[in-house]
């Protein structure tokens, strides 16, 4: 199994640590029975999010989660998101 998550915080403070963070995300992967990903996990501001939000989704104000899916490098890659 090859999962791979790195947790970033853009400006802010969390309140758990990003070592516990990415610790959590993978018993979650794991969980799922996902056994290949590569996952991003970054805590932003409110304003900053919201400015993701409008810029991407075309929605005003912030929200709790953006996810954003890419496609497959090659037919046979899975899907990276």
């Amino acid at each position: 199994s090859s999962l791979r998550v790195d947790v970033a915080a853009d400006g802010v403070r969390v309140p758990l640590g990003r070592a516990r963070v990415a610790a959590l995300a993978c018993a979650v992967l794991r969980a799922e029975r996902v056994r290949a990903a590569e996952l991003s996990i970054t805590f932003v501001t409110a304003a900053r999010i919201a400015a993701l939000n409008w810029v991407h989704l075309r929605h005003r104000g912030p929200t709790d989660i953006i996810t954003f899916e890419l496609a497959p490098a090659a037919p046979d890659a899975p899907l990276a998101g």
